[in-house]
């Protein structure tokens, strides 16, 4: 790179620039101190850009450089947008190589609000604690008088709420995998909504289940909504979008599905009704999610 000229004033130089531009010439303009200087990047160009920068000086407001300023600028403005469709490109390859979030802050704190509140409520065993968590009142005998008096914490906190050491256990060890694979690949952004949509689906339907079949139902709690939530995203994801890297394996798909389908047999103290809603809200989330990308795809250009 050579320096062709040092001029007075900011304005200048990008009128050179734009000048040069147009004759395929390109530079760079640096301001130090003061002075403005322009630079050529190719010094096999160096005499033809001094050539083309004295004619300018010689007479800046000329119809042929106020034309060559505009087609200059015409280009700047295309190669702008290039250079930023390349940018987006390049993201969408690093998202696809390394994931976009290396450490899995939310689901770590997820683990770890379900260990607290574990301890608070005494494993499930404390009616008090564990009344101001759940959806609702319990038996399900009326509506949803508390979320109509504005308590919506509670479409999401009985995800926390577990009913012993089995129950916990057991939840955090399968949601951990299913969790920490979605954050790393897609980000808290998207867990998060993820989690609390599949959460408020997940208890929505398990209440619509107690009223329907089983209105004696006692109170419902534990990630195991979310966790079908997650289960239902991969799932999908993986049958949808391979190219995202999202999937479960085969055998946890089966381990899944028949605790799942055991769920429905009478007595077997599963949360059948959440574990549905999770799987259904999550699966439709892997839809919209990868139509939401292929609307980005085209707003953004090949």
């Amino acid at each position: 790179m050579r320096r062709i000229v040092t001029l007075d004033s900011a304005q200048q130089g990008h009128d050179l620039s734009m000048v040069l531009l147009a004759r395929g010439i390109d530079t760079e303009v640096r301001e130090d101190d003061g002075e403005v200087t322009v630079w050529v990047r190719d010094d096999a160009q160096l005499d033809d850009a001094r050539v083309v920068a004295d004619a300018v000086a010689a007479d800046p407001s000329s119809a042929g450089v106020r034309r060559d300023i505009a087609e200059g600028a015409r280009r700047a403005k295309i190669r702008a947008a290039d250079d930023a469709r390349w940018r987006a490109r390049m993201a969408r390859v690093r998202v696809s190589v390394h994931g976009v979030q290396a450490d899995p802050r939310l689901t770590q704190a997820t683990m770890v609000l379900c260990v607290l509140v574990a301890v608070w409520t005494n494993l499930g065993r404390d009616p008090r604690t564990v009344s101001a968590l759940v959806l609702t009142a319990y038996p399900p005998i009326s509506g949803l008088p508390e979320l109509w008096r504005g308590e919506v914490w509670r479409l999401f906190t009985p995800s926390l709420v577990h009913f012993g050491p089995l129950h916990l256990g057991f939840n955090l060890w399968v949601a951990w995998s299913f969790s920490t694979m979605v954050e790393t690949r897609k980000g808290w952004r998207l867990l998060l909504p993820l989690m609390l949509a599949t959460s408020a689906g997940a208890f929505l339907t398990e209440w619509a289940f107690a009223r329907l079949v089983a209105p004696m139902a006692p109170a419902a709690g534990g990630l195991s909504g979310v966790l079908y939530g997650l289960f239902g995203y991969l799932f999908v994801k993986g049958r949808i979008d391979p190219a995202d890297r999202l999937d479960v394996s085969s055998q946890t798909a089966v381990m899944l599905g028949l605790l799942l389908l055991l769920g429905f047999i009478p007595g077997s103290g599963f949360a059948s009704g959440a574990h549905v809603g999770g799987l259904v809200v999550g699966g439709l989330w892997a839809v919209g999610d990868l139509a939401l990308y292929r609307l980005r795809r085209r707003l953004d250009g090949p």
